[in-house]
């Protein structure tokens, strides 16, 4: 029997009556060290310490103010909630993943706490370190070691934010020119007006002007992808409005509508309702209605930390079921010197030829990632992905017979290796490969030789090598790039050259090299202003081409 199509949705908003839950209990922890955000690269986060004597590798850097986490430390009337965890050290600065879903911005405070070695320290002595450190007065309900729980105190506000504006313009003597103009606003606040309702935005516009434009092309594209109002109420509950992202369950993609979660201790739950994004052009869609629930187990230790989550999802096109499916998501990180990742999809739906419907049990994705720190010197990275063609039924009603029929699985594969083979020279490899069913269709190698802190001039410089092989061409790149910081100007520069070969396997055509050479320029300015510039020279047999690339930033925090 085919269910209704508005069934699920009430089975999506029966679990709101379900979300009632408890506080956690506090640990015992004493204060250590209080340090901030010094630096924030793409996969790290870089910390300062006065000193690091009393940190190791594996601890866990914690946030102050964060009332709403299960698993936050209290001290008087201030939670500290766990953030980073610890990969390396040295006297002053740590180097640290970021734990949970809260993204700090440079020069937030951070706090180190350690485990009493002896399990009669006493609680009033903890307190008084604490409140040392703080200026935080103790009552005299807490220094006698009374457990009554006192009110946290609601997080301050926070702005935040990131806005770019650039221009990328090329131009060949082949008489043609692109330019690529356009805007990305990253906005957001945090316990707006100092209350639990926050607000996080990321918007990008690009605008194209062609001297010769392709039939068809757009001329404008705008990307909304997050514009979501959140709320964290007490007890572990969790509500946000608008087109968001769960990171628990990031699989199903955005989401234009509301998605609550609730927690108990470790235990969560949650639901989705919502349309999904226009295939078209990622704008609204209210003919695509989404819902689904998720449940999930989450554990924070000293030495651990693994996240699981699996979902029930039903997507639907005019109120007919395009696709319902279960999504699984899980990871772990082991003292931070290996962390692992999974994702998997297994379809539940499908439509036959003669239009009759049926449950299935089909798994369609599966992603794997492995990345382990061998020692200080060596680490390891590998990740597996299998996919096959999603089936959106009413969606694709049209051609359906045809994508069966192609019913591709595509398989992907990637290694790397980095080898620091002093404290100013790394080497790097890394293999990749795609294939569709046990055909190889594309295959990847790839080399990095880098030298830092170069003596007598300073800087880094890096040799790459990169080898392409796909089912009709080859290719070679053979590159080199100089980086230089300019502390006296506040900023960088960088020059940097390729040398391209290709060739095509299947037909007997001349292909001469390309050679590419370019200047970069960075100026940082007050105020959190940053400047780019770049200009980048490419030959080739028939045509040069000049591309220029300007880019004005200002960072709010």
């Amino acid at each position: 029997m085919k269910p209704q199509p508005n069934s699920f949705v009430k089975i999506i908003f029966c679990l709101i009556v379900l979300l009632l839950g408890q506080h956690a209990s506090a640990q015992e922890k004493i204060f250590n060290e209080k340090g901030i955000v010094n630096y924030i690269s793409n996969e790290n986060y870089y910390l300062r310490f006065n000193n690091t004597d009393n940190i190791e590798v594996g601890d866990t850097i914690y946030l102050k103010g964060k009332e709403n986490k299960s698993n936050s430390l209290k001290f008087s009337s201030v939670n500290y909630t766990p953030t980073f965890v610890v990969n390396f050290k040295s006297s002053t600065s740590i180097l640290t993943t970021l734990l949970g879903e809260e993204k700090p911005v440079v020069k937030t405070e951070v706090f180190s706490f350690r485990v009493p070695k002896k399990a009669d320290v006493n609680q009033k002595d903890s307190l008084l370190v604490q409140a040392e450190n703080q200026n935080t007065p103790i009552s005299s309900s807490q220094s006698k070691g009374d457990s009554t729980d006192v009110k946290s105190v609601t997080s301050q506000e926070h702005l935040y934010g990131r806005f770019t504006l650039f221009d990328d313009y090329i131009v060949s003597n082949a008489d043609s020119h692109i330019s690529r103009m356009g805007a990305r606003l990253n906005l957001g606040v945090k316990n707006i007006g100092n209350s639990r309702f926050s607000f996080d935005s990321y918007i990008s516009y690009q605008h194209y002007l062609r001297s010769k434009n392709p039939r068809n092309a757009p001329a404008s594209f705008v990307g909304l992808y997050s514009l979501a109002f959140s709320y964290e109420g007490p007890k572990q509950f969790k509500a946000s409005l608008g087109r968001a992202i769960n990171v628990k369950l990031s699989s199903i993609g955005a989401t234009d509508g509301i998605q609550l979660e609730k927690k108990f201790k470790k235990i969560y739950l949650g639901t989705v309702a919502g349309f999904r994004p226009s295939f078209k052009n990622y704008l609204m869609d209210f003919n695509l209605f989404q819902s689904g629930l998720y449940a999930g187990f989450e554990h924070t230790a000293a030495l651990i930390q693994s996240q699981t989550t699996i979902g029930f999802i039903d997507q639907q096109n005019h109120g007919k079921t395009d696709r319902r499916y279960l999504a699984f998501q899980h990871s772990t990180s082991l003292r931070n010197n290996l962390t692992f990742f999974t994702s998997a999809e297994i379809d539940l739906f499908e439509r036959l030829s003669n239009a009759q419907t049926r449950n299935t049990l089909k798994p369609t994705s599966l992603y794997l990632s492995l990345n382990y720190r061998v020692t200080k010197k060596i680490s390891l990275f590998g990740s597996y992905d299998n996919r096959r063609n999603v089936m959106y039924y009413q969606t694709y009603f049209d051609i359906l017979d045809e994508l069966n029929a192609f019913n591709f699985v595509r398989q992907g594969m990637r290694f790397r290796v980095n080898f620091r083979i002093t404290k100013s020279i790394s080497l790097s490899g890394a293999y990749n490969a795609r294939m569709n069913r046990s055909e190889k269709s594309f295959d990847n190698l790839q080399g990095t030789l880098s030298f830092n802190r170069i003596p007598g001039i300073g800087g880094s410089f890096i040799l790459s090598y990169n080898n392409n092989l796909t089912t009709y061409m080859k290719n070679q790149i053979y590159a080199a790039r100089y980086n230089h910081n300019l502390s006296k100007f506040n900023g960088s520069f960088a020059v940097y050259f390729r040398v391209l070969h290709y060739k095509y396997l299947k037909l007997s055509l001349e292909n001469p090299y390309q050679y590419y050479g370019g200047f970069e320029l960075t100026k940082n300015f007050k105020k959190n202003y940053n400047f780019a510039f770049n200009v980048e020279y490419y030959k080739q047999k028939f045509h040069n081409t000049v591309r220029f690339n300007v880019r004005l930033s200002k960072t709010i925090k």
